[in-house]
Formats: C-alpha cells, sequence, structure tokens
C-alpha cells in the first residue's frame, strides 16, 4: 500500500499495518513457542532463538531504510513486505501441517508406540511422543 499510492491516508493506513502487527507477532510467536516445546531446556533455547530472530530484523531494517530513498523507501518497503508475506505464508503452512500431523498422531495407538521403551526414553521423546499434540 505505501508504495503503490501517493494518497497521505492510504500510506498512513500503510504505516498503522506495519506497526500494529510487528508489536503483536513478538509476543505472540513467544507465547506458541511455549506452548508447544516440552521441554523446560528446549523451550528456553527456542525462545531466545525466537527473540535473536526477531533482533536481526531489528539489524536489517536499521539498515534498509536509508536516507538516499526517502521519502517512499522502495527497499525498506519493499523487504517488509516481502518478509510479511513470508510470515503468512509459513504461518498458514505451519497451522495446516500441525493439523495434518494431529490427525496423523490420532491415528496411533499410544501405548503400542512405547512398548519396548523404558521410562526414561519415553520421558527424552520431547515432541516425538506419540501422545504429544501441537498447540495452535
Amino acid at each position: 500500500m505505501f508504495l503503490a499510492s501517493e494518497t497521505p491516508s492510504v500510506r498512513y493506513g500503510a504505516c498503522f499495518l506495519i506497526a500494529s502487527t510487528c508489536m503483536v507477532l513478538g509476543t505472540m510467536t513467544n507465547a506458541h513457542i511455549s506452548a508447544n516445546v516440552v521441554s523446560d531446556t528446549a523451550r528456553s533455547s527456542a525462545i531466545g532463538m525466537n527473540v535473536m530472530f526477531g533482533n536481526i530484523g531489528g539489524l536489517i531494517a536499521t539498515w534498509s531504510y536509508l536516507v538516499k530513498d526517502a521519502p517512499n523507501f522502495p527497499i525498506g518497503n519493499g523487504l517488509n513486505c516481502a518478509t510479511g508475506s513470508m510470515i503468512f505464508i509459513l504461518s498458514i503452512s505451519g497451522y495446516f501441517w500441525m493439523k495434518w500431523d494431529n490427525n496423523r498422531r490420532d491415528k496411533k495407538n499410544v501405548e503400542q508406540e512405547l512398548a519396548g521403551l523404558s521410562p526414561e526414553e519415553v520421558a527424552n521423546l520431547d515432541w516425538k511422543h506419540p501422545g504429544h499434540r501441537w498447540r495452535f
């Protein structure tokens, strides 16, 4: 919207959409990760990795909105549009994959899958445990 229009109200709307989604995604992705990672150590590592990638995005954004590109900033806004589109596609794909994987796990006999494993081996299965379900 920002790149395609010269109308101030449309550009303002585009800025609002960009700002509103970037603030929400940081907390939502951390919540999603913490709900789906089983062990405490893996959960801490996964949340840390998520925050790190978010900060790398901020570093890239710092160098993509250059003064020479003002006032339209095609590089920064183009990267923002591409990244937002990629996040949307990956989110939808992940949602359908989790539904598919949960349906696949529903068809398995958990007791039969765990037969022959020691209690320690069962505890170490983490998300590979046949009784694990993805939460969305």
